[in-house]
């Protein structure tokens, strides 16, 4: 989520163009806005960097290159992401075989389902911590009153 507006950014990471419409759909539809799709890693990684995404889509395999790079990145900054692979677990790098995952080809419901799952973590993060921030407000405001 974005602090300005509470809207989730996801991050869409795929290189086949009809893959990518229908997932930048399904991230609309629920609710959050879609940043890409980014066909290649480089300006995924630079995308990634410079927005405050709240959860990325990952396609694996990138033409000639694979995402991995960008999975590192988001792993070490808490990005909740989602890999797409036709690969079976024991091709991925040990670190991402616990990443949820979408296997291809897929059903769009089931591409669904693993969006709303997946962000739903950090969005109840969020949520608590602008809880906890009103919160804080509010006793600085009344530790003030109680000064006066």
């Amino acid at each position: 989520m974005t602090a300005a507006s509470g809207t989730k950014t996801i991050l869409i990471v795929e290189d086949e163009y009809l893959v990518a419409k229908e997932l930048k759909e399904i991230v609309r539809e629920t609710g959050a806005t879609a940043l890409g799709p980014f066909a290649r890693l480089g300006p995924a990684r630079q995308a990634a960097r410079t927005a405050d995404i709240s959860g990325a889509i990952l396609d694996v395999t990138l033409r000639m290159e694979t995402v991995f790079p960008l999975a590192e990145e988001l792993l070490e900054r808490n990005v909740p992401f989602i890999l797409q692979t036709g690969y079976g677990t024991s091709m991925l790098p040990e670190r991402f075989r616990n990443v949820p995952r979408i296997e291809k080809p897929f059903d769009l419901a089931q591409v669904r389902q693993a969006v709303e799952k997946a962000f739903a973590r950090e969005a109840r993060r969020l949520a608590i911590e602008q809880e906890r921030a009103a919160d804080a407000a509010k006793l600085a405001q009344l530790t003030a009153r109680g000064r006066e």
